[in-house]
């Protein structure tokens, strides 16, 4: 699926390799997990708000204006960053610039990653996509646009939570 620039969204990529990837850093067993509406307590920096790759496998954020622990409620998200670690899943995190951008281009940016992922992994293991909030919508969005351009994405599971489908 080409898409062109004007398409798209900023958006941040974090990987985490596996237990048994890290030490060659090479993709075997994806796990995506996009990112939510993410509120930004510091508008005037670059955005992407608090929520982080460092977050999801810290379990907290700070906050970017008085430097404070925020958003304890992250800790279950370190637990299962642990997991997935542990079980050798690579944790490719994407955190848009702009969360509540144009649903279409934050979701053309995911498939562009789930494009990228299926390209470089060294394996012929298939896709985990998982949405938290509003990451799911678009989760679902971009694999279901793939699958109605006929093009194939591999993903094996999609997973959401916390997402207002309805």
């Amino acid at each position: 699926m080409g898409l062109k620039a004007s398409e798209l969204a900023e958006a941040r990529i974090s990987i985490r390799y596996g237990k048994n990837n890290a030490a060659d850093k090479v993709l075997r067993k994806p796990l995506i997990l996009v990112e939510g509406f993410d509120f930004d307590a510091n508008p005037g920096d670059e955005r992407y708000g608090d929520i982080n790759y460092t977050s999801i496998v810290k379990g907290f954020s700070f906050s970017e204006i008085t430097g404070q622990r925020t958003k304890q409620n992250l800790k279950d998200m370190e637990v299962f960053a642990e997991k997935i670690y542990n079980e050798s899943y690579d944790l490719i995190f994407i955190n848009f610039k702009d969360g509540s951008a144009d649903l279409r281009k934050n979701g053309n940016t995911l498939i562009r990653l789930i494009q990228w992922v299926n390209q470089n992994k060294a394996s012929d293991e298939e896709v985990v996509v998982i949405g938290a909030s509003m990451g799911g919508i678009l989760a679902r969005y971009a694999i279901r646009t793939m699958e109605l351009a006929d093009c194939k994405h591999c993903v094996k599971l999609y997973a959401s939570f916390d997402s207002p489908h309805q």
